[in-house]
């Protein structure tokens, strides 16, 4: 390894490589550089997938990706330099307890983010699982290790029959022979979002998000992550609760600018409130009956002498009539309810059925 760097401690230790944590002393900054084992180093198709992953890598970038450096992979033991993230592995924060649903969520933003932009470049991952997603000290997620990742149209690296990945996070098709697919990796990422979420509950649009993803079929999931993105978008958010609150208004909290028709001026004409009259109670006897009559008679009397306008009009100057049309229409009416009246007082009472 070059004398440009100076390798501090252990990060973390894999199958396949160790991770230091160093410090670049040209840029003067801190740095991982995770350096290939001996075994993989002395195969030339190890070497090869490093490089690759070294290439690959070095020419996308994100804030949720992790950023290459540099890389070598001539050295006696390859190396690549890295972004040196200060925090820990999804993988770890999870031992401790399960993500808040409002955690969870930022989480799927941000790695749907990331994996939007990698396959955007062509390139599948291949391998997301919580031990590849670092959580830095502002507590944002950074997907790393391209290690298993290849382009899209490049040909297959593994055996017919031979599956790359982790198991448990392994789509179904995987696991059926097929090709990997963005499919594949979105599949992967549900997964992972189901584990982060765990039993404390998720938002009605992420528990959305995660069924989409894990569905079995490939055709089934988002086309892509953009797609898979917009799940989560609040202005996609339509619960059928506001629906209902809408058609359940109240008639005296009518929407804003707009009187309700319940509150209107309504013109009854004598008829109708004659046949209003006519339905009152007909279990009432002998008595009620003739009520009910003293009331459709005044009522329609009332409205066909102008008892129908609103009640403003009843303090408007009144025009003064003319001596030779002065009579008194209502005289001979008064004797009439008077007199029924009477007879409904002293109407035997009839015993309710």
């Amino acid at each position: 390894m070059e004398a440009r760097y100076r390798l501090e401690e252990v990060a973390g230790v894999g199958a396949t490589s160790t991770v230091w944590r160093a410090y670049d002393l040209r840029l003067q900054r801190p740095v991982a550089i995770k350096v290939m084992s001996d075994t993989l180093a002395a195969d030339a198709g190890s070497v090869r997938r490093f490089a690759r992953e070294a290439r690959t890598h070095a020419g996308i970038w994100h804030p949720n990706l992790v950023r290459v450096y540099d890389h070598n992979a001539e050295a006696t033991q390859p190396y690549l330099v890295m972004e040196y993230v200060d925090g820990v592995t999804l993988a770890r924060q999870l031992d401790s307890s399960p993500l808040s649903p409002a955690r969870a969520r930022q989480l799927a933003r941000e790695l749907l983010g990331a994996l939007a932009c990698v396959h955007e470049h062509g390139v599948l991952h291949r391998d997301i699982k919580p031990a590849n997603v670092l959580i830095d000290a502002g507590g944002h997620a950074r997907l790393t290790d391209f290690g298993l990742a290849r382009l899209e149209d490049a040909t297959r690296m593994t055996s017919p029959g031979e599956v790359v990945g982790t198991l448990h996070f392994l789509a179904p098709e995987l696991l059926k022979g097929r090709s990997q697919t963005r499919q594949s990796d979105l599949f992967a990422l549900g997964i992972l979002l189901q584990e982060a979420t765990g039993a404390t509950g998720r938002t009605r649009d992420l528990d959305r998000l995660i069924t989409c993803l894990t569905r079995p079929e490939p055709a089934a999931r988002p086309a892509d992550a953009r797609a898979a993105l917009a799940l989560l978008d609040p202005a996609t958010e339509v619960y059928p609760t506001n629906i209902r609150v809408r058609r359940n208004q109240r008639v005296e909290d009518p929407p804003a600018g707009r009187q309700h028709r319940d509150q209107r001026p309504r013109r009854q004409s004598g008829s109708h409130a004659a046949r209003h009259a006519s339905r009152l109670p007909r279990r009432l006897g002998a008595a009620g009956a003739l009520g009910a009559a003293m009331i459709a008679v005044a009522v329609v009397i009332a409205t066909s002498s102008g008892g129908g306008q609103p009640n403003r009009t009843a303090h408007r100057p009144q025009a003064r009539t003319p001596a030779h049309q002065a009579t008194k229409p209502t005289t001979a009416l008064t004797r009439d309810l008077d007199s029924l009246a009477a007879t409904v007082r002293h109407a035997p009472a009839r015993d309710q059925p």
